[in-house]
């Protein structure tokens, strides 16, 4: 107790007594041990495990509630099931503070599924109820911003303030459950929105939109944190991606779908700058036939036979990326509501650095993420940091050692049981581990474990640049963030069959020898991590044969960057890394183009400063 300053030792049920028959177990004898929160809570129990005066020791666990909403189709709603929408609950339940303008055909204003969360304009509610009285439809402009009696939004295309959606078509309605349908409420069924509200703006009719501009501006003037866009065409305006700067610029996320006509030909306004293109995939993160891809794609969410909302209070099975842009929306409003303090930049961010990597379940595709809500919302709680004791790090070609520390963050109200573990990303691009992990902590409610850890490399490890990276989540189903530590090991070249990555202070490193034999790459592949990135990143390509190799990149004005990156020439067989330092760029999109050969490759880069 001394040597871990125990300062409290209580009953674990106060009163009770031994009882009075030996079979029956003694609760009496079981007591709660306190002791400061910085003390590593499986080091005490080990210690109290080996007293011999001590039966047995385990920490005392604090349960969370398994939440499920009680949406009666919840159930039904797959797509919600796999993006792990009730992790995300459990952390956040939206804010009637987040806004999500939904530019579409127009909504269903009375079905019970969506009318509670219908913004409703404080300018125009003159005594602030939330409802919309007869005396406040009075034709005049109360809140004077050119839009009479604009009341849940506006219809930009006929210019009046009526934005119910026809009977003759479901887009909007459908769109607007997606996103945010009320959930919890005993009724249909439930959304990533949860209670965000809905700002409607009709700007076309069951087949056209007409007035798509003004309707982003209509939101962007009238205070929404989010704008969704479920249409688009081949089309690329200049005044249509100034109105998306504008929007950007006024700290508004816009997503918009990809279009489904199973083609790589960019849509807009899914392709222009500052707006996150969404595309679809099934229950197995397959792309769906349907779906549109390509670099101008920067994420896919669920898209096929997805349960919504429709016009007299029903319900209907909906697909295509109209509907996957919604329901990724909504996830931007629900982190949104997790931190308010959150820039547009850092929620794009967020879910973008904890989506699911796809690329193996497409072969052919690269830099595919499928969205993963409680991913990126329980990190807004839960973080990892590791911070090098002595940087820079940089290896001596007969091996060495280097001492970091890690910090796993957790800034709920709430403790967390989060599982850690790390590995390497070789010189080569490759990944080596896990080093060190799964290791299960728990993590006080706003608190955090610090711990010192040396990492050996040894002396026939390959030379070159190195990652250390860091995870927490829930090994091996999700990730909920990471971290990254660079280091440099000198020499000129490898020794085969070189040992493993021990890690000093840490249990179960990783056993096993690596084969350090060239290995011929069956196909061509292309892949780029980190990315997002800043400043720098890797290029890894793998070649099946030798190959005159030349990589380029680009902004999104098609202006090539990063001159001297990678000038033509041949590479043998295997697979090869190139550095691509953003340094002298501001943030933004760009794309790079690989070709070797007649293997050709293209993808997209961010880069958030």
């Amino acid at each position: 107790a001394h040597r871990y300053k125990v300062y409290s030792m209580e009953k674990l049920i106060p009163g009770v007594q031994k009882p009075s028959y030996p079979a029956i177990r003694d609760i009496s004898r079981y007591f709660i041990v306190e002791f400061p929160s910085d003390t590593d809570l499986h080091e005490i129990t080990s210690a109290y495990q080996s007293n011999p005066y001590v039966i047995t020791a385990e920490p005392y666990q604090i349960h969370t509630y398994l939440y499920t909403p009680s949406d009666p189709l919840f159930p039904d709603q797959w797509a919600l099931c796999h993006v792990n929408a009730e992790t995300a609950y459990d952390y956040c339940r939206g804010s009637r503070d987040v806004i999500i303008g939904i530019v579409d055909s127009g909504i269903d204003t009375a079905h019970a599924d969506l009318r509670d969360n219908l913004w409703v304009n404080p300018g125009e509610d003159l005594n602030h109820n939330g409802i919309i009285e007869p005396e406040e439809w009075n034709g005049i402009d109360d809140d004077q911003n050119e839009y009479v009696d604009d009341f849940w939004g506006w219809n930009v295309w006929q210019n009046n303030n009526n934005v119910q959606e026809p009977l003759t078509s479901d887009h909007g309605t459908a769109c607007s459950g997606a996103a945010s349908a009320v959930t919890d409420n005993s009724i249909g069924i439930a959304s990533l929105g949860y209670q965000t509200r809905l700002m409607t703006v009709k700007a076309g009719d069951d087949t056209f939109i007409y007035n798509a501009i003004q309707g982003v501006m209509y939101c962007v003037q009238n205070g929404a944190n989010v704008v969704s866009m479920s249409f688009g065409s081949p089309a690329y305006t200049a005044y249509e991606q100034s109105v998306m700067t504008y929007a950007w610029d006024n700290g508004v996320v816009i997503f918009a779908a990809g279009g489904s006509d199973g083609g790589i030909t960019p849509i807009y306004p899914a392709a222009y700058d500052h707006v996150v293109g969404v595309g679809s995939t099934d229950q197995s993160d397959h792309l769906v036939p349907f779906t549109n891809y390509g670099s101008w794609i920067d994420l896919y969410a669920p898209g096929i036979n997805l349960l919504l909302t429709t016009h007299n209070n029903s319900y209907a099975y909906w697909s295509g990326t109209s509907f996957s842009c919604p329901l990724a929306a909504g996830l931007a409003c629900l982190v949104w509501a997790a931190d308010s303090t959150l820039t547009n930049a850092e929620v794009v961010q967020q879910i973008l650095t904890t989506a699911v990597d796809i690329d193996t379940l497409n072969p052919g595709h690269n830099g595919l993420l499928r969205i993963d809500a409680g991913a990126a919302v329980s990190s807004v709680f839960l973080n990892v940091d590791l911070t090098p004791v002595n940087p820079p790090i940089i290896i001596h070609p007969d091996g060495g050692d280097f001492s970091y520390v890690i910090e796993l963050i957790n800034q709920d109200s709430l403790p967390h049981s989060i599982d850690y573990w790390s590995e390497l990303v070789l010189p080569n691009g490759s990944h080596y581990g896990p080093i060190l992990g799964p290791i299960t902590r728990t993590v006080s409610a706003n608190s955090g474990i610090i711990r010192q850890r040396t990492q050996s490399i040894p002396p026939n490890a390959p030379p070159g640049n190195y990652l250390l990276i860091a995870f927490i989540g829930s090994h091996p189903l999700s990730i909920c963030c990471r971290d990254t530590l660079p280091f440099v090991k000198e020499g000129t070249s490898a020794v085969d069959g070189f040992q493993p990555f021990p890690v000093e202070g840490a249990p179960n490193p990783f056993e096993g020898p690596i084969d350090k034999g060239v290995i011929i790459p069956e196909t061509f592949s292309v892949s780029v991590y980190p990315n997002p990135f800043n400043p720098t990143t890797t290029i890894t390509f793998d070649l099946p044969v030798a190959s005159q190799v030349t990589l380029n990149v680009f902004d999104i004005h098609g202006r090539r960057v990063g001159v001297g990156l990678a000038p033509t020439r041949n590479y043998t067989p295997g697979t090869h890394a190139l550095t691509f330092d953003g340094s002298g760029l501001s943030s933004g999109i760009y794309f790079y183009r690989l070709e070797a050969g007649e293997f050709p490759a293209s993808g997209k880069m961010v880069l958030l400063k």
